[in-house]
């Protein structure tokens, strides 16, 4: 038992070993939808103008709230996520 939630549970990284804050924002998309997308692009963009398949900027999820998910969906308390002390490096932006 890790003193946290009430059961006993294996290690994972959503409540042991996770460094940095949490804070940082990622896009997510689900894999068939991106597949969806890939298909459309081959068989229907007739455009010569590139391209972007990417979640816009303002549906962009923190790596905390996305452990969270995680931590509910496998039936977790939220208060089984811990945040790290370290604050994570800046991620560089290429859009």
């Amino acid at each position: 038992m890790c003193g946290v939630c009430p059961v006993r549970c294996l290690p994972c990284a959503v409540c042991r070993g996770a460094r940095g804050s949490g804070t940082p924002l990622r896009q997510f998309i689900f894999n068939k939808d991106l597949g969806a997308l890939m298909v459309w692009v081959m068989r229907d963009y007739d455009s010569v103008e590139p391209i972007i398949l990417s979640v816009p900027e303002h549906d962009e999820v923190s790596i905390a709230d996305v452990a969270y998910m995680v931590a509910e969906a496998a039936g977790l308390p939220r208060e089984r996520v811990r945040r790290g002390a370290r604050e994570s490096p800046p991620r560089p932006r290429f859009n």
